[in-house]
């Protein structure tokens, strides 16, 4: 299907799709994606290992990558883009607690660093209007809170796995608009983006993410091949 036709598509009836935004979606808005964020775990790795210092601006030039990348080969770490990353790196750094993490990621996704791109505006402006009821998401940032907030002066609340109510009754009742963070919101203690937390996800939010799949067609947003 060619862009213009899609667009044409989703213009049309666009209360008839949901929206699922992955880490793209959040990088229009000047945050880090997964990658980069494994890159700064790396490069905090590899400056804690070597005491060399290796700043942020540095990690951007491709011989330093390549230094720091022989050097976790020769740890026997996963290779590069392996899934088991991101994991990796987190526990390696973090360990057990969940608080430093929490820290760590409020710092790389604070609200003040999100600049919202136009179709990040554009989704807000969506929500506002009725014209966009259900959106769910990997990302744990703060990005459409803050465009329907800036878009239309309305508060957002996202359904993850900190919340007391049911996602799935919420979707099933059309409490629209519809909000889900899948992986967690790093304002709260259980964020869930490691092997083991995404082996055991909360079971409500997947009732919900199935039942928006019979209810509307799904735009897939921010996710590379």
């Amino acid at each position: 299907m060619l862009q213009s036709q899609l667009i044409t598509l989703i213009a049309e009836r666009p209360a008839q799709f949901a929206w699922f935004l992955g880490a793209g979606a959040s990088r229009t808005a000047g945050l880090p994606t997964a990658g980069d964020i494994i890159w700064d775990l790396k490069r905090r790795y590899y400056r804690q290992e070597e005491n060399r210092e290796v700043s942020p601006q540095d990690i951007q030039n491709d011989a330093v990558r390549h230094r720091i990348q022989q050097f976790m080969d020769s740890r026997g770490f996963p290779p590069q883009w392996s899934d088991a990353e991101y994991s990796i790196y987190f526990e390696k750094i973090f360990g057990e607690d969940r608080e430093r993490q929490r820290r760590y990621l409020k710092g790389i996704l604070s609200e003040e660093k999100v600049s919202l791109s136009a179709g990040n505006r554009v989704l807000g402006a969506l929500l506002c209007a009725g014209l966009c009821r259900a959106v769910f998401t990997t990302n744990f940032d703060s990005v459409v809170e803050k465009a329907m907030a800036e878009m239309g002066g309305l508060s957002l609340q996202a359904y993850s796995l900190e919340g007391t109510t049911s996602a799935a009754n919420a979707f099933l009742n059309e409490e629209y608009p519809f909000y889900c963070k899948l992986h967690g919101d790093f304002r709260f203690e259980s964020l869930k983006n490691l092997s083991a937390d995404l082996a055991s996800q909360n079971e409500d939010l997947t009732k919900a993410f199935l039942a928006c799949g019979t209810r509307f067609g799904m735009i897939v947003v921010g996710y590379s091949a």
